[in-house]
């Protein structure tokens, strides 16, 4: 790269959010956002899609997700009741979930690790292969009951 080039996500000034169908012109701090991956705040909800099943036994306990934009998310069941399962989502990048794979970190210490305001909570409703829709969580994680367990 010559000193005349800027890395190529700077070029960007706005994206299509599919979750409203709209474009939104990108700030400062989505910039930032885009870069690690993950989804610029909107008001709107994001969605998720599973693409990985990390453990299952009656259900799905753990689960690796990917944003429309290709952010890489990790979720796990927090409570189970007849038909409403709901789990935690959060951001995780490409490093991290290989060292969860490969068992050098465990997926409390992936969740705990989350920034910030960076966590939701979400309820599948239909088939498993749908998208996810994520609800914003504004307690950090590590303030939660997780914390304890």
């Amino acid at each position: 790269m010559t000193g005349n080039e800027c890395p190529r996500w700077l070029h960007l000034s706005a994206y299509h959010d599919l979750n409203t169908d709209t474009y939104r012109v990108l700030q400062s701090q989505d910039i930032i956002a885009l870069e690690i991956g993950r989804m610029p705040s909107s008001g709107a909800m994001n969605t998720v899609k599973i693409t990985e099943i990390l453990e299952c036994h009656d259900g799905i306990l753990a689960f690796v997700a990917q944003d429309p934009i290709g952010g890489h998310y990790v979720g796990s069941l927090i409570e189970r009741t007849q038909g409403n399962d709901r789990y935690l989502v959060a951001g995780a990048n490409s490093d991290c979930l290989n060292e969860l794979r490969s068992g050098q970190i465990d997926l409390r210490a992936l969740l705990l690790e989350t920034p910030e305001g960076e966590w939701y909570i979400t309820t599948p409703k239909g088939m498993m292969n749908d998208s996810l829709t994520l609800e914003p969580q504004q307690t950090p994680l590590a303030e939660t009951d997780c914390r304890t367990a």
